[in-house]
């Protein structure tokens, strides 16, 4: 926690707040990954109808979006407070990671016991960010994919990403 507060990459719910335990939504982890790469303001249009002007994660979605870092649910909603599943996390952030310094796959396959749950469109992003060793399973050789993303969960895998792109120079 105190390593993403003093990077400015997450913020506390209150000033002398944390909230780690807490669901993340679609908006904190897209405007977090914006915070991470601090990109100049885009001139891309907001595409979607549910993500108003002037909110706190406006630009992040825009830039996000006009980015291919993530996608809405339809063709014009984001659903910004809707809870992240861990599955859409390893999705975003692999989208999120290949932009910032694309990596080689790697030949290992975690064959987790819930394997069967990853939604078709999850499963590759899921191989690569535990191949990454960025984002691991929730113990009992569970992924657990459609659980939601917490702020904690969320913290440990940033860190790892943070840390690497650091190291490699590209942040």
């Amino acid at each position: 926690i105190k390593y993403v507060y003093e990077n400015s990459i997450m913020q506390g719910t209150a000033e002398a707040t944390f909230a780690p335990d807490e669901n993340m939504t679609r908006a904190m982890l897209v405007t977090v990954l914006y915070r991470m790469e601090n990109p100049d303001i885009t001139d891309a249009e907001n595409k979607f109808a549910d993500v108003p002007d002037g909110e706190w994660y406006t630009e992040a979605v825009i830039w996000a979006e006009a980015n291919g870092i993530v996608t809405g649910v339809s063709e014009t909603e984001f659903a910004p407070n809707d809870l992240l599943t861990r599955e859409e996390a390893a999705t975003i952030i692999v989208r999120m990671v290949n932009k910032v310094f694309p990596m080689a796959a790697t030949e290992m396959w975690f064959e987790y016991d819930d394997i069967n749950e990853v939604s078709e469109w999850a499963s590759d992003s899921i191989q690569t960010i535990s191949n990454l060793g960025f984002m691991n399973g929730v113990g009992n050789n569970k992924f657990a994919p459609k659980e939601t993303y917490t702020t904690e969960q969320a913290i440990a895998t940033l860190v790892r990403v943070y840390e690497r792109a650091e190291a490699a120079g590209a942040i």
